[in-house]
């Protein structure tokens, strides 16, 4: 994980400038109305801070997340809001959030670890609450100009994630990438419900 954060670390504004503008809304349209008007949602790997600010436009409380020190520098410049500067490892929420959208940040952290980060994401949220994930579709583990990528086919996410039977599966689709240099890129989205304890 340390050359991939020291890649936005070192990339910043670049990244940021390239994805601030990306039309995200048909994952919104599929996500909020899962997610009770005003609640409380953790935007985990927020990186420029474009959905944290969508969220926050139309009413819901949102706690930001960024591991990458030089975009969340960013990030709190573009939102005029405080985000949290932590790991997906070593976040330690509650039954907090009625949501967690994680877009294009989960695909960082190795098979290996998914387990332990999923078990964090499922004590963070309140029990019904959802949980958006956003992946590059494909296989096994890849090094792209230094960073850390975990690919997965549409059924290896599915039975990662709800495997432990905490989470079930409410939708999953696929959409290419919009950046001009990435189409080729497919991304696998999939929006699961924490079930009640």
């Amino acid at each position: 994980m340390n050359n991939t954060l020291r890649y936005y670390d070192n990339h910043a504004i670049s990244y940021h400038d390239t994805t601030l503008s990306l039309d995200m809304s048909k994952a919104y349209t599929r996500f909020l109305p899962y997610v009770k008007p005003k609640g409380k949602i953790l935007d985990l790997g927020c990186g420029s801070g474009r959905d944290t600010k969508h969220f926050q436009a139309i009413g819901y409380e949102v706690t930001a997340v960024e591991p990458s020190t030089k975009l969340r520098e960013l990030a709190i410049n573009f939102l005029d809001h405080e985000v949290l500067n932590l790991t997906f490892q070593t976040i330690n929420f509650f039954n907090h959030f009625d949501a967690i959208w994680c877009c294009a940040s989960l695909l960082h952290v190795p098979q290996n670890e998914l387990e332990s980060v999923l078990r964090r994401l499922y004590m963070a949220l309140a029990d019904g609450g959802v949980l958006y994930i956003s992946v590059k579709e494909g296989q096994g583990q890849h090094i792209i100009d230094g960073r850390f990528f975990q690919y997965y086919s549409q059924q290896g996410l599915v039975e990662q994630v709800t495997k432990n039977e905490e989470f079930t599966l409410l939708e999953v689709w696929l959409n290419e990438d919009q950046r001009s240099n990435q189409q080729s890129t497919k991304w696998l989205n999939a929006i699961f419900r924490k079930d009640w304890s």
